[in-house]
């Protein structure tokens, strides 16, 4: 018996059926499954079906859905954007460091100047004068020993240039100032370590009135004198010495300090000076 014409499938049910697998049990019994399809399908379906029956390679995954992302995709998506411009920011120093791009500029030189020249550092107005070494100079602190020390002196004109009286003998003012080299001369002399490291500080005075450690008014200058007792053989006229003028900066206390202070004390210029041997006499 032919089964009626109402009873045979659709060929879009067809199409449909073998696109979700090509099971026997979407067919009718009795209707037969080929190769190319279903008995009656167009040939579209035909293909179709023969496509999804065709079996698959070990070890290859199907093909991604048009409308699906793949798993890298999605990894991906969520990775927060800051980190994505934090790691190219970290690739980009990397090359730029590769090409000598972040080498550190040179530091600035520290400048040298001469006998009447004027340097300002810390809020200071320094102008070294002379430089002499002499057998005894009154009103400096420093009593030389006879016939083994002497008196190395740095004459110079100060002015503070900040609104506040400061203390002379201070690391922020001259408490710093050295001559280069002096430690080397003081060691081989049989002083002690500490007397070494006391001997290097200068002590200061007004060479007018001979006043030690002198408070700086604002906007005053004066004429002081920086002296060292120097061993009696270590220095002759006419040898060139350099010595280290110190500079700072001014800070405001706000938690521990309060009120203006210095800080940050170093070496801000460096001033070549000749001796001046004066024998026995007073220095100007």
């Amino acid at each position: 018996m032919t089964p009626a014409e109402g009873d045979k499938p659709a060929a879009g049910d067809q199409s449909l059926a073998a696109a979700l697998g090509g099971s026997s049990s979407a067919s009718k019994p009795g209707t037969p499954i080929t190769p190319g399809g279903p008995a009656g399908a167009s040939p579209s379906a035909r293909a179709a079906a023969t496509v999804a029956a065709a079996p698959t390679m070990p070890g290859v995954a199907p093909a991604a859905s048009g409308g699906k992302r793949t798993l890298a995709q999605r990894a991906i998506d969520r990775v927060p954007v800051k980190w994505l411009s934090t790691a190219a920011l970290v690739v980009f120093l990397g090359v730029t460091a590769l090409f000598g791009g972040l080498e550190s500029a040179p530091m600035p030189q520290t400048p040298v100047i001469a006998a009447g020249d004027t340097f300002i550092g810390g809020e200071l107005e320094m102008t070294p004068v002379r430089l002499t070494v002499i057998d005894k100079l009154n009103s400096t602190g420093i009593i030389p020993t006879p016939g083994e020390q002497r008196i190395l002196s740095l004459v110079m004109d100060v002015r503070n240039l900040s609104e506040f009286a400061r203390a002379s003998s201070t690391d922020s003012v001259f408490g710093l100032t050295r001559v280069e080299g002096l430690q080397d001369v003081l060691e081989p002399t049989g002083m002690t370590e500490l007397q070494v490291m006391s001997g290097l500080p200068p002590s200061l005075a007004r060479l007018d009135d001979g006043t030690l450690n002198p408070w700086l008014q604002p906007e005053i200058p004066v004429r002081v004198v920086l002296s060292w007792a120097v061993p009696v053989d270590a220095f002759s006229d006419g040898d060139s010495m350099r010595l280290a003028l110190p500079t700072s900066t001014r800070r405001m206390g706000q938690s521990v300090l309060y009120g203006v202070y210095w800080s940050d004390q170093h070496t801000g210029a460096y001033v070549d000076l000749a001796i001046e041997d004066l024998g026995k006499g007073e220095a100007e």
